[in-house]
């Protein structure tokens, strides 16, 4: 007995004597050595933040707030947003495809008659589902609103996608994915941007709704809170926004079948903003058009998801339209700086980040420690910064408080995502991966058309 004792005892002490060397390593070496080097060494440390992250995700979000305060433009008071309240508002087709959704289209549709926007139609399309999906939507065959459609042999998205536009028969199109939920008003406000007659695409804000069930969830709903709910504010402001996500947007019909619809995917949403940008349109955000949906639940499948969209970085926004950076005379300055702020922050950004680490471990090797906690506590401060933002423009803020103390360990997430998208972009450069993803049916990726990736 006093043997276990004794063995208790000299873990215990071991313990303590190992977290208090950590806290020393950590904490207390770091703030002595920052508190001794000079202004300059500390700026030359954090100096890619400085002036790459810092301006991007904190002042952009103060400017941002500032806006939301004083200088937001009303839409409510324009004429089209009075025929959008009348006994005649224009008319919407909502274009649902999917894939063996058995198990939340029901929800779908149901979230869709419950909308307060009274001129709609719902086109939903079974992509070669085998699940049950079919026989689910079948229960809403008497409903007039909505048409069901079955394509035996699955196709892909976009082709089911294209196939629901030739259906479609309203002024405006919206597009969402089969897992997606809208607030009652979503559809009203974001047809709102549409005020301006030079807007061809509008992106809806997406809010994770599973985002309790797992430490990676959590991390999912922080970062569409600070990319999507704040970042497309700040985008929509600057007219560089580059995607209206295939989850919930909204387009004029006409522009839809003036560039040809959906491209064979994955990356199709990305892929068919650029087109809309390119043809002469603007693309814009509304902030309270609000839908939930359903984002993975597991690191692995996080992962695949995230190869899947990051490798449309090299697809899309290198590979098929890159005549925006060589031509760019031919295209208007949002545009061309959407694209060019998209492609550096998200596939160049992460090949610099590394090899300054590196740089900077080699300068002070015997403090590589300080480096690493120096870099995460930067970074945890200007996440903290970004959430109180977060908050104060929130629609749900009771909510968003369950995920304060996932801000603490947000950084880790960001490496998480940093290696994802190197390890994507260098795959589908070197071996264009993109173009055998199961995502897209095989003999569906052999018959696309390869010659805009030339």
């Amino acid at each position: 007995m006093f043997f276990i004792i004794d063995i208790l005892e000299q873990v215990f002490t071991f313990l303590v004597d190992f977290l208090g060397h950590l806290y020393n390593l950590f904490v207390i070496e770091p703030l002595v050595f920052f508190s001794k080097i000079y202004v300059t060494d500390l700026i030359m440390f954090f100096l890619p933040a400085i002036i790459f992250d810092l301006p991007r995700y904190i002042l952009s979000d103060i400017v941002v707030l500032v806006r939301e305060w004083f200088f937001l433009p009303d839409y409510e008071t324009t004429e089209f947003a009075r025929r959008l309240r009348s006994d005649n508002p224009p008319s919407v087709s909502v274009l649902l495809p999917g894939y063996n959704e058995a198990d939340t289209i029901e929800r779908t549709i149901e979230s869709f008659l419950e909308a307060r926007y009274p001129n709609m139609e719902l086109i939903v399309v079974s992509d070669g589902s085998i699940d049950g999906m079919d026989t689910i939507c079948r229960k809403y065959e008497r409903n007039k609103k909505i048409r069901f459609y079955v394509h035996y042999e699955r196709c892909g998205k976009s082709a089911a996608a294209n196939f629901a536009l030739r259906m479609a028969r309203g002024e405006f199109v919206l597009i969402a994915d089969a897992d997606t939920t809208f607030d009652r008003d979503a559809v009203y406000q974001i047809l709102l941007p549409f005020a301006d007659p030079r807007v061809g695409g509008v992106s809806g804000n997406l809010r994770v709704r599973n985002w309790d069930k797992s430490l990676i969830t959590r991390f999912q709903a922080l970062e569409y809170l600070f990319s999507i709910t704040i970042g497309r504010r700040f985008s929509h402001m600057l007219n560089i926004l580059a995607i209206v996500s295939g989850a919930f947007g909204a387009f004029r019909r006409k522009v839809l079948l003036e560039i040809g619809g959906w491209d064979t995917g994955p990356g199709e949403d990305a892929d068919i903003t650029i087109k809309i940008r390119k043809a002469g349109y603007k693309i814009a955000f509304a902030p309270r058009a609000i839908c939930q949906t359903n984002v993975p639940e597991t690191w692995k499948a996080y992962w695949r998801q995230r190869l899947r969209w990051n490798r449309s970085l090299i697809r899309f926004r290198w590979r098929k339209h890159r005549n925006v950076y060589t031509d760019w005379r031919r295209f208007d300055l949002g545009t061309v700086v959407g694209m060019a702020d998209s492609f550096f922050f998200q596939a160049v950004m992460p090949f610099i980040r590394v090899p300054y680490v590196i740089l900077v471990a080699l300068f002070f090797l015997e403090k590589s420690h300080i480096i690493i906690s120096g870099t995460f506590y930067f970074y945890t401060l200007a996440n903290v910064l970004q959430f109180i933002i977060a908050i104060i423009l929130s629609e749900r803020p009771r909510q968003d408080l369950n995920l304060w103390w996932t801000g603490f360990l947000y950084t880790f997430f960001r490496l998480y995502e940093t290696l994802n998208r190197v390890y994507a972009c260098v795959d589908e450069y070197l071996f264009e991966t993109s173009f055998t993803d199961p995502y897209v049916p095989e003999r569906v990726l052999k018959q696309s058309d390869r010659k805009w990736f030339s």
